[in-house]
């Protein structure tokens, strides 16, 4: 039966070079919930730089979307592709609303190889009457970023609108095996309390199901993170996350990092710490700078009402409005400064430039 379904599949797309695609919006049943917030509307709390560069978040919008399908599909459960008897590809379960998978797909095969008999065994199955998907293609959810927002902002909205989070939940073992994903399940009993369906090279099949997809951080999940508790210490008041290895980091860091150590910052790596001693080092801060990366994420965490940013983008930092958006939801005084251009995975930052910011930024 599987052997015969994805046979449809592939032919389908060899014969037209493009997927079938089942789309909620198409089918008012399916359609459950969906808002549209603006990102911002008020950039005053930003500096002149800021406002000028975050421009664009007056009118850019983002959404969150909950799908209840009730026909029977069947899934893989690393990629969370579903797909119902018929062939069609469920909309609501691929990337970006399934563009990518009639373009180009940077993160997975091509659909001309679309084929997953030699990565699963169709003699494995997992039966289900009814099941949550926690799609990771709209968030990416092994990045720390996407996990504290997109993710967690899932099963927020699952709960918010009365879903029974006991039923059995599709999460990839990619995204539970994340170090970060284990600390956290230790201190969300959101996470910790699911029922995670354990798949071994399984086709998992269900009768319905619910998938959504959210990347608008909410007023409910800045609460959620600021109630998690730390029982580590910091008394590390001026701030300095340093980046080794990664991309969007300046070419001249060792420069950068002088200067921080004289203007008496102390420069910290946060892969080199649990997340229970990043909560406490933010919230033990009071002047926090750092380049964009996802070392950025813990401002969620953060108390200080008097807590003051700085953030160092390259020259595309328009693109970048996201920790922004944290500050301003937040009402944490928030800076930013712009390096060179991206070359190579990394950009030159103006050490005096960079140096006379700073000091202005700390009289300010």
């Amino acid at each position: 039966m599987l052997n015969q379904l994805y046979k449809k599949i592939r032919n389908w797309y060899d014969n037209r070079h493009k997927f079938s695609f089942l789309s909620p919006e198409k089918e008012e049943k399916y359609y459950v919930y969906v808002t549209n917030q603006p990102l911002c509307q008020d950039l005053t709390p930003l500096s002149d730089t800021a406002q000028q560069i975050f421009q664009h978040l007056i009118t850019e919008k983002d959404s969150k979307s909950l799908f209840h399908y009730t026909q029977k599909a069947t899934f893989e459960p690393d990629w969370l592709c579903g797909f119902t008897e018929n062939g069609e590809i469920i909309s609501a379960s691929v990337p970006y609303n399934n563009w990518q998978w009639n373009g180009y797909w940077p993160c997975h095969p091509l659909p001309s190889a679309f084929n997953i008999k030699y990565r699963y065994n169709f003699n494995k199955h997992l039966y289900y009457d009814k099941i949550i998907v926690v799609d990771d293609f709209f968030g990416f959810s092994k990045n720390y970023y996407h996990f504290l927002v997109n993710l967690i902002g899932q099963l927020l909205m699952l709960q918010d609108k009365g879903i029974d989070l006991t039923l059995p939940v599709l999460m990839p073992k990619s995204i539970r095996e994340q170090q970060f994903f284990v600390q956290f399940a230790n201190k969300l009993p959101l996470l910790k309390n699911l029922n995670y369906i354990n798949y071994d090279k399984h086709i998992v099949h269900c009768n319905e199901f619910f998938v959504s997809n959210s990347s608008i951080i909410t007023e409910k999940q800045i609460q959620l993170f600021e109630q998690i508790t730390s029982e580590s210490k910091s008394e590390k008041k001026k701030i300095f996350i340093g980046r080794r290895n990664v991309a969007r980091v300046a070419s001249n860091a060792d420069e950068i990092e002088k200067i921080m150590k004289q203007q008496g910052f102390e420069v910290v790596y946060f892969e080199n710490h649990t997340i229970d001693e990043q909560i406490a080092i933010i919230r033990g801060a009071e002047y926090f700078v750092s380049y964009h990366g996802a070392g950025l994420t813990n401002l969620l965490f953060a108390t200080n009402p008097n807590l003051k940013v700085l953030e160092i983008h390259n020259s595309n930092a328009k693109l970048y409005y996201h920790y922004a958006l944290f500050c301003i939801k937040k009402k944490i005084k928030y800076d930013c400064f712009v390096g060179g251009d991206m070359i190579d995975n990394s950009y030159y930052v103006d050490p005096k430039a960079f140096e006379n910011k700073i000091i202005e930024w700390l009289k300010e």
